[in-house]
């Protein structure tokens, strides 16, 4: 199987018993099993219409593709199996995106609390989840509310779980392995006396459990960002130089340490993905940087025309005059949700797509 997903799409109109082939389960698993993230979505945070993806096909050579999206959804909420889910605050509205297929659902936020999110995958119901930890105002204290918009269904419910009081980090989770990961603390008292700091507070996506992870002594109260990295939870370290954290059976160990990365001690730099030898990092949400692990002494900058809506590539070098904020994140090619739209109980109902440079408003 090594063909695209924009071409295997296609092959849905062979006939019926490919269509059913390409809608099942299990031939998606495969598809995003074979597809590592090589691929980064890119959306600028001061112009959110403005959205590309850099396809990675060789240590030196990329394209970008670029498209518009409904306006107003600046946060990126999470990725998983090749669905991004994008917020638009403002209008309390979601949208879930396949970059690849153009598929887009725009749906409405539940209520106007705030809260964390994360999203994730079932995969003992062939269900994509939205998790929103409800931010607790009025809630007794000792209780969390959860919210969970199931895409299968689409409908949101909601679940309270006593004992679980914590304080979380403003971004949104990452979904690594049926667990939805966030940075926080828990809390013991009214008066909000810390127990443990430097926790991860996790999520099982299938059994809807709440769970915590242990950070290291080197990770605590420093700068420290999280993402994805070859289907592992990684932590990124800015400090004298950068070093890079695997989760492995609920302990982080350090793996790689980029020594000539000239880091500033203030400035976050967010692991995007690793291919072969060569780390793509996110800097300051200003920079998408390329390092050579083997050479340990090669930096190359990817940056983008200040003029976001023509998204010029500048190919590897300093950014020009980079005014614009980048919000950035890896993700695999998929057919996802062929299966949750047509194993679920929507199937009449038509998904929305989305062309280059073409804007669309939400219906």
């Amino acid at each position: 199987m090594n063909l695209p997903v924009k071409n295997i799409c296609q092959c849905q109109l062979v006939s019926k018993s490919w269509q059913t082939m390409i809608a099942d389960s299990e031939f998606n698993h495969m598809v995003c099993q074979r597809n590592c993230p090589v691929s980064i979505f890119v959306k600028y945070v001061d112009f959110p219409q403005t959205v590309c993806i850099i396809h990675y096909s060789s240590d030196t050579s990329y394209s970008v593709e670029e498209f518009d999206l409904p306006s107003g959804f600046k946060e990126i909420l999470g990725s998983c199996y090749g669905l991004i889910c994008l917020g638009d605050e403002e209008q309390q509205k979601l949208l879930f995106l396949n970059p690849f297929t153009r598929w887009i659902q725009i749906i409405q936020e539940l209520g106007d609390t705030s809260g964390n999110y994360g999203f994730g995958y079932d995969l003992t119901i062939e269900d994509f989840k939205l998790v929103k930890l409800l931010d607790n105002f009025s809630a007794p204290y000792d209780t969390r509310r959860v919210m969970i918009y199931s895409m299968k269904d689409h409908c949101w419910r909601e679940k309270s779980y006593e004992s679980w009081q914590f304080k979380l980090d403003p971004s949104a989770a990452n979904f690594v392995a049926d667990k939805l990961y966030w940075r926080g603390f828990l809390l013991k008292t009214p008066q909000q006396q810390v127990v443990e700091e430097d926790v991860l507070i996790t999520f099982n996506i299938c059994s809807e459990t709440f769970g915590r992870v242990r950070l290291p002594e080197e990770l605590c109260g420093r700068y420290v960002t999280f993402g994805v990295i070859e289907n592992k939870l990684s932590a990124c370290l800015s400090a004298q130089d950068i070093s890079i954290w695997f989760l492995n059976d609920d302990q982080f160990q350090r793996s790689i340490t980029l020594a000539n990365y000239k880091a500033n001690l203030h400035c976050l730099v967010r692991p995007l993905y690793l291919r072969g030898n060569t780390i793509f990092l996110l800097r300051a949400k200003r920079k998408i940087t390329k390092y050579n692990i083997t050479e340990d002494s090669k930096v190359q900058i990817l940056g983008f025309n200040k003029t976001p809506v023509s998204l010029q590539a500048l190919g590897f070098g300093l950014m020009s005059e980079p005014k614009a904020r980048m919000e950035a994140i890896g993700f695999v090619q998929s057919l996802f949700p062929l299966v949750c739209q047509r194993n679920g109980k929507h199937d009449d109902e038509p998904s929305k797509e989305i062309s280059k440079r073409r804007k669309l408003c939400p219906c």
